[in-house]
């Protein structure tokens, strides 16, 4: 996986020369401690990226490639978010690829781009990216948010440095994004995501898009440093219900313990994240050769459910597709795995699955207002693994147990059948 990862990327570097070579690419120089008036040469370059991409824009179509190169220094009087919409441009910082903890007291590492919010904004999106072909790479990222004490979490909305919405052919590389609340959130996009440095709260989000022309998406060779999960994927987004990806040779780790109901996770698998599907979500995915570590209470949570009961009569489902090969799990991690046809959450607070019920041991307090979680209905689930779903944690009922009406779920591994279980820990599967 990690060949062909490189070898797309490889490509598209490929073709990138052979336009210098032809004289058909055009590149912006920016240095932010430059003075304003420049012109975007080498000699008067633009104080701020956001200026380049206005002269991107009015280049567009002139040639077929347009180049942003930002010089070492600190760019924090940017207007935020960046929009990306050339199509085929390459920002490129002046971050050195190697030592991801090679710091300054100012956070830049040696030869560094850095790109910070300023004044703090906790909502704040630093890269939109918006159009096919766009290239980010060797530029630094802080959303400069607390990372805050072990067992705590960030405000729900927090910074988020790069988003990719329904694009093709983007490619994400040698970045180091750390402060946020996500890294990276791609959605109904195809693209490659490699050799990133990405800590935050949850770093990668990845969802699904068009079923006719799925999302596609490999990630490779990234260190993933996270709070509540690692890495987040889900067939159903807010574009759609189908996806492919391969997340290979990362390391996702975290160095908070596993505490809290929000079980974190360094993988979580769903079909879908949010929303109401009205078709079946269909999730793809190859996890291989990743090192998980750290203290969480999980490695890998394959799960879903959703927070609201339907009252259409409609059901929660989806398919999920998964092969996990030569992962490698560290013993601090509490499970190394967790399947569930619940939301993770209720097999911390199991009374959320029934509000009406009064406090007690298993829950001490209720929230308010109340929230339901929906178990998952006629929804398919088949695992392939060597090794790193031994032990997992099973969550396969029967029936709704709030309700009791027949969930007709089906999770196999290996090719075999796994038969109705609550909370089963099984040695070996």
């Amino acid at each position: 996986m990690r060949r062909i990862a490189i070898a797309l990327l490889f490509s598209g570097l490929a073709l990138s020369i052979a336009i210098q070579a032809q004289g058909l690419e055009r590149t912006i120089f920016v240095d932010c401690s430059a003075a304003p008036g420049g012109d975007g040469s080498r000699r008067a370059p633009l104080p701020t990226i956001t200026a380049a991409m206005s002269v991107a824009r009015a280049l567009a179509g002139a040639v077929p490639q347009i180049k942003i190169d930002v010089a070492t220094g600190i760019c924090n009087d940017e207007t935020l978010p960046i929009r990306l919409d050339v199509p085929g441009v390459w920002l490129k910082g002046a971050r050195s690829p190697i030592a991801h903890h090679d710091q300054r007291p100012d956070g830049q590492q040696h030869d560094d781009t850095l790109l910070m919010a300023a004044p703090l904004n906790p909502t704040v999106t630093f890269f939109v990216i918006a159009v096919p072909g766009v290239r980010i790479s060797h530029l630094s990222i802080d959303g400069e948010l607390s990372p805050g004490p072990d067992g705590d979490r960030p405000p729900r909305l927090t910074p988020l440095a790069v988003s990719a919405v329904r694009v093709d052919g983007f490619v994400l590389d040698h970045l180091r994004i750390q402060r946020v609340g996500q890294a990276i959130r791609s959605e109904a996009s195809s693209g490659l995501i490699l050799n990133n440095y990405l800590l935050g709260d949850a770093p990668l989000s990845v969802s699904g898009g068009d079923p006719i022309a799925p999302a596609r998406v490999i990630a490779a060779n990234n260190t993933i440093i996270y709070r509540t999960a690692g890495i987040g994927v889900a067939a159903s987004g807010p574009f759609g219900t189908f996806l492919r990806a391969k997340f290979t040779d990362n390391d996702v780790v975290t160095s908070y313990t596993n505490s809290g109901p929000s079980n974190p996770a360094a993988i979580r698998l769903a079909p879908f994240f949010s929303g109401t599907p009205d078709v079946r979500p269909t999730l793809d995915v190859v996890i291989d050769g990743n090192f998980i570590g750290g203290s969480a209470k999980y490695g890998i949570i394959v799960h879903a459910g959703q927070t609201t009961r339907r009252r259409d009569g409609r059901s929660y489902t989806g398919d999920v597709k998964a092969r996990f090969e030569n992962n490698v799990i560290s013993g601090a991690v509490l499970h190394p795995a967790l399947m569930t046809f619940t939301n993770a959450r209720a097999t911390e607070v199991p009374c959320e699955l029934n509000p009406t019920l009064p406090p007690g041991p298993t829950c001490p307090s209720l929230p308010n207002p109340p929230v339901y979680w929906e178990y998952l209905t006629n929804a398919r689930f088949d695992l392939q693994h060597t090794g790193e779903l031994d032990g997992a944690l099973i969550d396969h009922p029967a029936l709704q147990p709030v309700d009791r009406y027949p969930l007709d779920n089906v999770l196999s591994i290996n090719g075999g059948p796994i038969g109705y279980q609550t909370f089963v820990i099984v040695p070996g599967l």
